[in-house]
């Protein structure tokens, strides 16, 4: 391996760790590191993102997005669920709040070839968290030559079954 390669790999694995400390919302920062994490192959580690994410103990997280007239995102035994009002009794978590993904023109790098199509055609693009969840998940299922269905149904349904707003994802 060449030097430069190495220092690419460490400055990686420097950036993995440093973001896996400073989570700022339940969601969209692991979302965000994984998209970086997809973009250098490293399909397994953003499946433990993701998964972690997903079989936590259940809880209820705000939801402050534009992409769904939804408030609250409820998370139990592998599944995300949408609530039309979210109670008082979210989690205790040091942050109980789940952002949309912004992507801006100017800093897609990372992003899927996919997504990039739909950010040259705007300047921004709002994706809706859960939805680029399960599409990640998609693009790890498909990097492990793994059948796709579940992964698939679970993005068709996010998308689907509840109130998406905009026309965005």
């Amino acid at each position: 391996m060449s030097a430069e390669i190495q220092l690419c790999t460490e400055d990686l694995n420097d950036y993995i760790t440093y973001c896996k400390k400073r989570y700022t919302n339940a969601l969209s920062d692991r979302l965000y590191l994984s998209t970086c994490l997809i973009r250098f192959g490293r399909f397994s580690e953003t499946e433990v993102i993701i998964y972690e994410f997903l079989n936590t103990d259940p809880k209820l997280y705000m939801y402050c997005g534009k992409c769904s007239d939804c408030c609250g995102i409820e998370v139990e035994r592998g599944k995300v669920t949408y609530v039309q009002e979210a109670s008082l009794n979210v989690t205790n978590d040091k942050f109980p709040f789940v952002y949309d993904i912004l992507i801006s023109n100017l800093h897609n790098d990372c992003f899927p070839p996919t997504i990039k199509i739909q950010i040259y055609l705007e300047n921004y693009l709002y994706l809706n968290p859960v939805v680029y969840m399960y599409y990640l998940y998609v693009l790890c299922d498909i990097s492990a030559s793994r059948n796709g269905n579940h992964s698939l149904q679970r993005l068709y349904d996010s998308s689907h079954l509840y109130v998406l707003k905009r026309d965005n994802f």
